[in-house]
């Protein structure tokens, strides 16, 4: 059966799982957020490479269902942590170029984001910086709605490729009296599946 085929039927199947990668600030040596990872473990496959299954999702339309699934598993994941302590802690969900293409894009996330109970705020988006400049000018109109409806942003892989603090900063004029825009910047790194800790969420 295709990969793309199989792709379709996992949510249904529940093959699909969140691990977090923690982010620890250093100076306090504290948790202070995670990032959400999607994984694919197939029935027949087995585990399936987010390096392959992904590009498969961008291309056949099943990234977006795929993205609104991760946010709202995420911020459920994330409203527990509050509950049991953790209450200053923020979740990264990454979204791809494809996710982009919508144009309700800021609408649905923040309708998802809503209805687990999660506060925004405690959310961070984070794209690439290929991502970003796939798509410049629709990435920079829902960076903008996302910023005025409380996310965080984060542009991982930064100075990787096109950008500079400069261009970046006249891309991201915002309209009069707007909330301005704050974004986090870093470099490429591992991920959990490269060796770095991860947990998964086993309720």
């Amino acid at each position: 059966m295709p990969l793309g085929v199989q792709l379709r039927k996992a949510p249904e199947r529940d093959e699909l799982r969140l691990n977090y990668q923690p982010q620890i600030e250093l100076k306090r040596n504290a948790l202070v957020g995670m990032e959400a990872l999607v994984r694919w473990n197939n029935d027949d496959l087995g585990f399936v490479s987010p390096g392959e299954f992904i590009p498969i999702a961008e291309e056949t339309g099943l990234i977006r269902p795929m993205t609104d699934w991760i946010t709202r598993a995420a911020c459920q994941y994330t409203r527990q942590c509050h509950s049991e302590g953790l209450s200053d802690i923020v979740v990264s969900v990454n979204l791809s170029a494809a996710d982009f293409k919508d144009s309700s894009l800021a609408k649905n996330l923040s309708d998802i984001v809503d209805s687990t109970g999660l506060a925004p705020q405690f959310v961070k988006i984070e794209l690439t910086e290929s991502t970003l400049f796939s798509n410049i000018d629709s990435a920079i109109q829902t960076l903008n709605e996302l910023n005025e409806r409380g996310f965080k942003i984060a542009v991982d892989d930064f100075g990787t490729g096109y950008s500079s603090l400069n261009y970046l900063s006249q891309c991201l004029m915002l309209r009069p009296n707007s909330k301005p825009v704050s974004v986090e910047f870093s470099q490429s790194r591992e991920r959990c599946h490269e060796g770095l800790p991860c947990f998964s969420d086993t309720r």
